[in-house]
C-alpha cells in the first residue's frame, strides 16, 4: 500500500472511529473499547472508502468465542474498534499488513461478504443482537 492511499485509509478510519464512539456514547455499550460495534463500523468504513473509489473488502472471523468484522484494503486489515482485544487496547486505529495480521486470530477470514448490506443480511440470517446490525443505508 502506497502513502498516499495510507494517509486517505487512515483519515477515513479516524472519521469512522469518532463516529462510532458517538454511536456508542448513546448506548449501554462502552465507547473506549467499541466491543460490540465491529460491523457497525466496519460497514460504515466500507461505505465511505467505495465511495471514496477505493477498493476495500468486509471480512468476518467466526470464532469459538465470537465473531469480528474488518475491512480489508489490498493486504492490509483496517480495524478501528480493535481496542477491545488486549493486543491493541491503546492503539484505537489499526492499518496492518495481511502477513502481521496472521498473528492474530481474529484477522483469520471465515466469510467475506461484497457488501454491507450482504453483510447485513447476514447478521439478521444468523440472529445477531439487534443493536450489533450493521446499519441499513
Amino acid at each position: 500500500m502506497d502513502k498516499s492511499l495510507h494517509d486517505q485509509i487512515s483519515v477515513i478510519a479516524q472519521e469512522v472511529r469518532d463516529y462510532t464512539q458517538l454511536k456508542a456514547d448513546r448506548t449501554d455499550y462502552s465507547p473506549d473499547d467499541l466491543n460490540g460495534w465491529c460491523a457497525i463500523a466496519s460497514a460504515e468504513m466500507f461505505r465511505r472508502l467505495t465511495k471514496k473509489g477505493i477498493s476495500a473488502e468486509l471480512h468476518m472471523w467466526n470464532g469459538d468465542i465470537g465473531c469480528h468484522v474488518f475491512v480489508v484494503v489490498e493486504d492490509h486489515i483496517v480495524d478501528v474498534t480493535a481496542t477491545q482485544f488486549s493486543e491493541f487496547r491503546d492503539k484505537p486505529i489499526v492499518v496492518i499488513h495481511r502477513k502481521e495480521a496472521d498473528a492474530y486470530e481474529f484477522y483469520e477470514s471465515s466469510v467475506q461478504f461484497k457488501s454491507a448490506e450482504e453483510l447485513r443480511k447476514y447478521q439478521k440470517k444468523n440472529r445477531w443482537p439487534n443493536e450489533q446490525i450493521a446499519y441499513a443505508r
